[in-house]
């Protein structure tokens, strides 16, 4: 019964890790957390992973890997980040380490995402979206393309003299409508 509660108040405290902010990791030091699981199987208790994820100085996630249900690797993911911080570079990993996709951001002079390309594992370009804003900062639009260049998806954002999101419209590729979203809020 011990043995229990201690696992028990041991996988309370590491999965709190996994939801601290970027800021907390950097503050509190943090360099990686692996969080495993422990189940009774045929009378005894048998670890498997779960995760672990390796932090940079900045509190930044530069390197995550994922086990399936059995405990076996199934993916990592290595992320880059610019001087500010921003992700700049996502590549995901199969078991055998061999790249299967990679997104690479691109960022404007205000700091804002302004291009999100996605490679598969050879560097062919399978979709790219673009970002604009307008004269107060704030996202106007994304539009998403395939590797073709063909128009896949857009969406056209609005906002209050506040400067919060009042509207998202959506549509597809051919420009048919496909949802309006609406924000409300209450001061």
């Amino acid at each position: 019964m011990k043995y229990y509660l201690i696992i028990g108040l041991f996988f309370i405290s590491v999965s709190g890790l996994q939801a601290q902010t970027k800021k907390e990791v950097k503050k509190s030091g943090i360099t990686s957390v692996k969080i495993t699981s422990s189940k009774e199987v045929n009378g005894s208790m048998t670890e498997q992973n779960e995760s672990f994820t390796r932090y940079d100085k900045d509190g930044n996630e530069v390197e995550e890997i994922n086990y399936s249900e059995t405990g076996e690797f199934k993916l990592r993911i290595k992320r880059v980040f610019n001087k500010y911080n921003d992700q700049v570079e996502e590549s995901h990993y199969d078991k055998d380490d061999k790249l299967i996709m990679q997104v690479k951001t691109k960022y404007n002079v205000n700091n804002h995402k302004q291009e999100e390309a996605v490679y598969d594992g050879n560097g062919k370009l399978l979709e790219k979206t673009l970002f604009t804003y307008n004269a107060n900062d704030e996202k106007s639009a994304e539009v998403t393309m395939d590797g073709n260049g063909m128009l896949k998806r857009k969406e056209i954002f609005i906002y209050d003299k506040k400067g919060m999101r009042i509207q998202k419209t959506s549509y597809d590729g051919s420009g048919k409508l496909l949802g309006i979203k609406k924000y409300e809020y209450e001061y």
